[in-house]
């Protein structure tokens, strides 16, 4: 199964981010998530893991398709 990714970008640069599986996002009565985003060392905006930011959002993915 595939992954979610999450930016925070500020303009065309990413800051910080965060990654799961998708399949952790499959319930049809989503509830809200609270994540960690982790610092993008490559752009190096954040130090500190600390600072890289939290935040909250409610994602359910389903499959639509019909035979």
């Amino acid at each position: 199964m595939g992954k979610i990714v999450i930016l925070l970008m500020d303009d065309d640069k990413p800051v910080s981010y965060f990654v799961d599986s998708i399949a952790n996002y499959m319930e049809p009565d989503a509830k809200y998530h609270w994540i960690s985003l982790l610092p993008d060392r490559c752009v190096g905006v954040v130090d500190s893991p600390n600072d890289a930011g939290i935040i909250s959002f409610k994602l359910s993915i389903h499959d639509v398709t019909t035979n």
